[in-house]
């Protein structure tokens, strides 16, 4: 792999350089060019490090001497991350670099670098998604499906991205229960669970238990619940569901086996449309039953009137 395309900007290159040496889980004990490198235990990392070696040609100790790793996060089960802060020792500038699941990167991101080093917002591409998934949550509403947004990320970011699809109002008073951690949930009794839960729209920090105790007392109280989920740990609440999906390409195997719906073309739009064929499925079956019980009920009071007519 060449990274010529990003030889032309010097900050992409010292960028990705910063990131692979610094932002590690125990860092490089020893690089000998001659032998080859003695990483810890982390094939993911070590295969990066390999290529970051071969093709930026990186000094680790020369990277190192620049600059002053200020904090570092250690690697966050639920977050699925690690990070550190750094500054450089030039000009003081601080850099922060995350490590870990992409999709969870991505969402704290607000710009990124072209190859030529220029940096360019994102907020097109999320726009362009948000506006889909408002959509999906306008539809699904009007139809009559409540929809609860459960998630891994802080409680903030929730009510930003609930607030952007149109599952909260802008200025919607968060004191009333709408919006609560998984936490919060867990140690609520099961009074107050079944009580408040038409309430919840977002839970927030929430585990794959939290989840799935959110579908059991949603079950409990009367609804069919569909449940979505893009990791191993929500096959459980999958399966509890009266109705389990999953996206396909990004689905585990654990997860499509788990679900009733996986729906292949990775777009959450597809939501609304299975909604509205599932019903439309329904309704004609129950049109058919309808039409054939009248045929059948009104061919019976006829022979029967024939016979006592004769």
């Amino acid at each position: 792999m060449k990274i010529a395309f990003i030889a032309s900007c010097m900050t992409v290159v010292e960028l990705i350089q910063q990131g692979v040496t610094l932002n590690t889980t125990r860092g490089v004990y020893q690089y000998q060019r001659t032998t080859g490198s003695d990483f810890e235990n982390n094939y993911t990392e070590k295969a990066i490090k390999s290529w970051a070696l071969k093709e930026l040609n990186i000094d680790m100790d020369e990277l190192r001497g620049k600059c002053t790793v200020l904090q570092a996060k250690a690697y966050h089960s639920l977050k699925k991350r690690n990070g550190i802060l750094m500054r450089k020792k030039t000009d003081h500038t601080l850099h922060m670099h995350w490590n870990g699941e992409g999709e969870t990167n991505l969402a704290m991101c607000s710009n990124y670098y072209t190859a030529s080093g220029i940096i360019r917002p994102l907020d097109k591409l999320v726009r362009k998604i948000i506006q889909g998934v408002r959509n999906v949550v306008n539809c699904c509403q009007h139809a009559g499906v409540k929809i609860k947004m459960i998630t891994i990320i802080n409680i903030s970011a929730a009510k930003m991205i609930a607030t952007e699809c149109g599952k909260l109002r802008p200025n919607q008073d968060m004191s009333s229960g709408e919006v609560i951690q998984g936490e919060e949930f867990r140690r609520y009794t099961q009074e107050e669970r079944m009580m408040k839960l038409e309430k919840i729209h977002v839970m927030a920090s929430s585990s794959p238990s939290d989840k799935l105790l959110m579908v059991i007392c949603a079950k409990q109280k009367g609804h069919v619940v569909a449940v979505t989920g893009n990791e191993t740990e929500d096959a459980v609440a999958l399966k509890e569901a009266d109705i389990g999906l999953s996206v396909g390409i990004e689905a585990t195997e654990v997860e499509k086996e788990s679900s009733d719906i996986v729906i292949l073309d990775d777009n959450f739009d597809s939501v609304a449309t299975i909604i509205s064929w599932g019903r439309c499925v329904y309704n004609n079956i129950q049109k058919f039953i309808q039409f054939q019980l009248t045929v059948n009920v009104a061919a019976r009071v006829q022979l029967y009137c024939h016979s006592f007519h004769w």
